[in-house]
């Protein structure tokens, strides 16, 4: 008697940007995991890379000590799905933009991005369990397109938000705003050469797990401001805004 048993796909998609806008969902699999590698285009100065409509959703971004590298991305869906039915993929280019926007719940989203290349963020749904990790020398940068900092956060649920000391802030700094999120763990250790600003807003806790370097400079009860300088320079340095966050627990290092 033959036996029959399921085997789930994993689909790998590599892509290499031209010049062109549009999408690159040249292919329409079925299956319950994806994974889809972007290799950078020398031409580009900076990286926008957008993660939205996510429900239920863990989230873990990093950055790799890969040159050539935009970004290694893993889907994994709650049930196998065409994969045009679970997501839209969208990229632009010049500058260098991907929108991934969930059209079904996804369950996890492993995202390994490359370290040559400032990256613009936005990550935005309802229930995300989200860790973004900046290290292994990624440039820090500002850039103005976009309309807003290096990240903009907008999910309730849990987020952990490293910033480590090996990052590279030659390019400017890092801005942050996180907002409508129910847990922020905010571990920040900073070179001795950068220096920080934190300002938090509107009706929030906030537990000090351990801050050392980094001084109270103001709260009013509603708005509590913690900095690493009294006078912060306004490049090379890690400056978050928090709002509308239930709970936050700190660990500032500088």
């Amino acid at each position: 008697m033959m036996s029959h048993r399921k085997k789930q796909a994993v689909f790998v998609i590599v892509v290499v940007l031209g010049s062109t806008a549009g999408y690159f969902m040249f292919m329409n699999p079925y299956g319950h995991t994806f994974s889809i590698t972007m290799i950078k285009n020398p031409n580009e100065y900076f990286f926008f890379f957008s993660l939205g409509n996510l429900h239920d959703t863990n989230v873990t971004i990093v950055f790799v000590n890969e040159s050539s590298l935009f970004f290694r991305m893993r889907v994994e869906l709650y049930a196998p799905n065409l994969m045009q039915d679970a997501f839209e993929l969208k990229f632009d280019s010049q500058p260098q933009m991907v929108y991934l926007n969930a059209k079904v719940r996804i369950k996890n989203i492993d995202v390994e991005l490359g370290n040559s290349l400032p990256t613009k963020f936005f990550v935005g749904g309802i229930n995300v369990n989200a860790s973004i990790t900046y290290s292994n020398g990624v440039p820090l940068s500002n850039v103005e397109k976009m309309g807003f900092g290096s990240l903009y956060y907008e999910a309730t649920g849990t987020l952990w938000l490293t910033v480590l000391e090996d990052v590279n802030p030659s390019k400017g700094g890092l801005e942050g705003h996180i907002q409508n999120t129910d847990d922020l763990h905010l571990y920040i250790d900073l070179r001795d050469d950068m220096q920080g600003f934190l300002s938090m807003n509107d009706y929030y806790r906030y537990y000090a797990m351990r801050i050392d370097g980094w001084y109270l400079r103001f709260d009013n009860g509603i708005t509590t401001d913690y900095s690493t300088d009294l006078e912060p320079l306004p490049l090379e340095r890690v400056e978050l805004y928090t709002c509308s966050v239930s709970r936050i627990y700190l660990w500032l290092y500088d």
